[in-house]
C-alpha cells in the first residue's frame, strides 16, 4: 500500500491526497527503529547494578509513552471512532494497536517473572505467576455469560409489536411476477417496430458481480456508471454513452462481499430522481472513495477486544460502524481523512441520505407509478450453520412462502448440505437458500418492518475476522437463530443466483 501511495504522490504531484499516507507510513517505520535502537542501546542492557535509577531507563520512557499514547488514542475511538481512525487509517490503527500489545504483553511477562505466584498456585506446582493461564481461564468463563448475547444482532428497522404498521415489503416476488414489473415499467415504445418495421429485441440484462472489498464494490460501480448512465462518470466511456439512463433494462443484479456493495451503491444513486451537489465530478469516487476499513478495525481492537474479557455492551458493533461509515459517505462526500467529521457522533439520529433507507422500501416506491425503475437486488450471504446461502433480496427464493406475506411462513429446513454419503456436494441453488423476507416478523417486543440498504450490504460482505457474524432470531422462536457471514464462503462470484 505504502510503495502505490508513493507512486500516486510522484505523479500527482504535492496536491495528491496519498501525500499525507506516504508521511505517515514513513513515520511510522522510522518510529520502529527507533524504538528498537533505544531500547537496544540503552541502560536496559546494562547489568543490574548500574540500572539503580529507574526513571533513567529508556524501557520505562518507552513504556510510560506508549501507554499514554494508547489511553489517548481509546478514549478518542470510544468518542468517535469515525472521526479517529480516519485520521490514523488502517494502516496506523494496527501500528498504535501492535506498540499498545507489544507494551502490555511485556508488563505481563515482567509480572510472571518478578512477582512470586501466591501459595495456592505454588502448591499447584507453579514457580512463576501463571497470568496467561489466568487471562485464558478468564476469557473462556467471560465467553460463557449471559451478557450481552444479542450484540451482534442484525440491524432492522422496527416497530413496536403491537403497532398498526404494516411490513415494507406487502408480498415477496417470484419469477414470474418479477419478470411482469420488469416488462411494464419498460419505457414506452419499447414494443413498437424498429426503424425497418421488423419487429425490435428488447434487451433483458442480468447483472453478477464478484467480491474483492471496496476495490469490487468500486469497480462495479464505475463499470455499471459507464454502461447504463446517461452522463457516466469515466470519459472513455462518454463517447459511446447512448444518451438516456438504460437501468430499467436491468432486470436482476446478484453479488457477493463487495460487489454487493457496489451493485447496492449504484442502485442508491440510480434511483435519485434529482442529482446532489455532493457527487462532485465522480459520483463513485465521492461514494465509495473512502476508507471504510480502518473504523471497523479501530473498533474490533480498541472495544470488542476488551470486551471479550468484560463483557461490557458499547452499544454497537463493529458491523454497524462500517454501516454508518457508508452512510456518512452520501451526506459529507468521500469519507476521507479530516477533522470536520470530528463532531459526528454515535447518535443514530445522525443517520441519513440514501444507505439508510429501507432495502425493501427502495423496491417497493420503484414499483409504484412514477417510481424511477430499479433492478431486483440479490445480494448473497451464506449461513454459518448449514452452509445454505442467505439471499437477502425481495423474491421468494427459496419458494417457501406460497402466497404467504413476508414473515408469516414457517422458514423450512435448508437441504444444501444434506448430502447422501458418498454423493458429491450439492449444487448452491436457490432451493437451498433462506430468505431475509422470512424474518420480517414480531420478536420479543419489536417487529420487524424492513432493514436499512446499509444493513443488506453488510448481510453479504461480512468478511471473515474483520466483520462479525451477524445473528437473527427466527419467528416464533426466538431461541433459535441463523447466523449469516459473508457470500463469498459459498460463492463469490455472485453469478448462481442468476
Amino acid at each position: 500500500m505504502l510503495r502505490a501511495a508513493v507512486g500516486s504522490y510522484v505523479l500527482l504531484g504535492t496536491r495528491s491526497t496519498e501525500g499525507p499516507l506516504v508521511a505517515w507510513g514513513g513515520a511510522m517505520l522510522l518510529s520502529a527503529w527507533g524504538l528498537y535502537l533505544i531500547l537496544r542501546i540503552g541502560p536496559l542492557n546494562k547489568p543490574a547494578t548500574s540500572r539503580d535509577k529507574w526513571f533513567m531507563d529508556p524501557f520505562v520512557w518507552v513504556v510510560g509513552v506508549s501507554l499514554v499514547l494508547g489511553i489517548y488514542v481509546w478514549v478518542r475511538i470510544a468518542q468517535n471512532v469515525w472521526a479517529t481512525a480516519v485520521q490514523l487509517g488502517a494502516i496506523g490503527v494496527v501500528e498504535v494497536f501492535l506498540i499498545v500489545a507489544t507494551v502490555v504483553v511485556g508488563l505481563l511477562m515482567m509480572l510472571a517473572e518478578w512477582v512470586a505466584p501466591p501459595a495456592f498456585f505454588q502448591v499447584l506446582g507453579f514457580k512463576r505467576f501463571p497470568v496467561f493461564i489466568l487471562l485464558v481461564g478468564w476469557a473462556m468463563i467471560a465467553s460463557a455469560l449471559p451478557v450481552s448475547v444479542g450484540y451482534h444482532d442484525v440491524r432492522f428497522v422496527t416497530v413496536a409489536a403491537n403497532s398498526a404498521a404494516p411490513a415494507t415489503l406487502d408480498r415477496a416476488e417470484t419469477p414470474t411476477s418479477l419478470l411482469v414489473r420488469w416488462l411494464q415499467h419498460l419505457p414506452s415504445g419499447s414494443f413498437g417496430p424498429g426503424p425497418s418495421g421488423a419487429r425490435r429485441g428488447i434487451p433483458l440484462v442480468l447483472v453478477s458481480t464478484a467480491g474483492g472489498g471496496v476495490k469490487a464494490a468500486y469497480w462495479t460501480s464505475l463499470v455499471l456508471d459507464c454502461v447504463l448512465q446517461q452522463r457516466p462518470v469515466a470519459p472513455p466511456c462518454r463517447d459511446r454513452a447512448s444518451g438516456r439512463d438504460e437501468t430499467d433494462q436491468v432486470l436482476a443484479g446478484s453479488g457477493a462481499s463487495g460487489g454487493s456493495f457496489g451493485l447496492a451503491t449504484y442502485v442508491a444513486h440510480a434511483a435519485r430522481s434529482l442529482p446532489d451537489p455532493t457527487d462532485g465530478e465522480n459520483w463513485v469516487a465521492a461514494r465509495l472513495g473512502g476508507d471504510y476499513l480502518a473504523a471497523e478495525l479501530a473498533w474490533e481492537v480498541a472495544v470488542e477486544l476488551p470486551r471479550a474479557f468484560m463483557r461490557f455492551s458499547p452499544g454497537m458493533d463493529r458491523a454497524e460502524v462500517s454501516e454508518r461509515a457508508w452512510q456518512q459517505s452520501w451526506e459529507s462526500g468521500p469519507w476521507t481523512p479530516s477533522w470536520g467529521h470530528a463532531t459526528w457522533s454515535t447518535s443514530p439520529a445522525e443517520d441519513h441520505g440514501p444507505m439508510t433507507e429501507g432495502f425493501f422500501a427502495q423496491w417497493e416506491r420503484g414499483g409504484s407509478p412514477g417510481g424511477r425503475p430499479v433492478p431486483l437486488l440479490l445480494l448473497n450471504g451464506t449461513s454459518v450453520a448449514n452452509g445454505c446461502r442467505f439471499n437477502t433480496s425481495a423474491l421468494d427464493g427459496n419458494g417457501n412462502d406460497h402466497g404467504a406475506p413476508p414473515g408469516q411462513a414457517p422458514v423450512a429446513p435448508c437441504p444444501s448440505n444434506d448430502a447422501v454419503e458418498g454423493a458429491p456436494p450439492p449444487d448452491p441453488v436457490l432451493s437451498a437458500t433462506i430468505d431475509l423476507e422470512d424474518f420480517l416478523c414480531g420478536v420479543g417486543d419489536e417487529r420487524r418492518v424492513d432493514v436499512r440498504l446499509s444493513s443488506a450490504v453488510m448481510l453479504s460482505a461480512r468478511f471473515p475476522f474483520v466483520s462479525p457474524s451477524g445473528r437473527i432470531r427466527a419467528c416464533g422462536a426466538p431461541q433459535q437463530a441463523t447466523f449469516v457471514v459473508d457470500g463469498g464462503y459459498l460463492d463469490n462470484s455472485g453469478a448462481a443466483s442468476i
